[in-house]
């Protein structure tokens, strides 16, 4: 059982018992992590895993070349998607614009 499951364990118990799952925690905490080490799982040299993907870009490639950032034809891409940021609008003048 790695940390995060043990302390997830213990403050349900805790949450069950009726006492304090954070004073629990925390009054274990030190024996839980204690020699617990953590392992990288990639390293630098890892290659991105493009080839989980692969099916679904050979599917969706075309789709998506129309939402593809154009520099030349456009200064953002929200300019390019037809979005206006920020909106300002004028408020209401019986003030039904506000939030209660």
């Amino acid at each position: 059982m790695n940390t995060r499951h043990f302390a997830g364990a213990l403050a349900l118990f805790g949450l069950l018992a009726g006492s304090g799952a954070g004073q629990d925690l925390e009054t274990f905490r030190p024996v839980a992590d204690q020699g617990a080490a953590e392992r990288a799982k990639l390293v630098q040299d890892d290659p991105p895993a493009i080839h989980l993907n692969s099916d679904r870009m050979e599917r969706f490639r075309e789709a998506m070349r129309p939402f593809y950032y154009d520099p030349d034809r456009y200064d953002t891409y929200l300019e390019q998607l037809g979005i206006e940021y920020p909106t300002v609008r004028e408020p209401e003048p019986d003030g039904s614009d506000r939030e209660n």
